[in-house]
């Protein structure tokens, strides 16, 4: 009867620390894991240059507007012009986060490879702002300006 009311028990802790094990799932990865404005740009950037639009198309706002060397443009007419390029590479540096509230401003300097609507990208470095606001489902993107043509 002992030994019977020990397995019981044993098996019971077994499934207990068993499920346990299962309770911290993979962290997120992409839009969903970043956690500061910084992941946020990096992952805006990742998601540029592997063309990944079903990914970018929601965390850009329905009112987003960019800004860059060749003229202003609204949500859908920056996804167009970003759909031009074919870039290889992307780095950020000098990243700089404000923040204001639970929103973000991020400047940084991008060195990026690869071609834009057809062209070599600028070999010099370009500059980035872009403005995350929090919403219910995370962040999305208001405003974004560089200076690549």
């Amino acid at each position: 009867m002992l030994m019977r009311l020990f397995t019981v028990v044993l098996c019971a802790v077994s499934l207990f620390l068993t499920a346990g094990c299962t309770m911290y799932s993979k962290p997120k990865s992409g839009f969903a894991g970043a956690t500061g404005g910084e992941q946020l740009e990096r992952q805006f950037w990742d998601d540029i240059q592997k063309k990944d639009w079903k990914d970018l198309q929601p965390r850009l706002a329905p009112m987003f507007v960019s800004s860059t060397a060749t003229g202003n443009r609204d949500r859908q007419a920056s996804i167009d012009y970003w759909q031009q390029w074919s870039l290889q590479s992307v780095s950020l540096a000098d990243v700089q986060v404000q923040s204001a509230g639970t929103d973000f401003v991020v400047t940084a300097t991008l060195t990026v490879t690869g071609t834009l609507n057809g062209k070599p990208a600028p070999v010099e470095p370009v500059h980035s702002m872009t403005v995350w606001q929090q919403v219910s489902k995370g962040f999305v993107v208001v405003a974004h300006s560089d200076t690549l043509p």
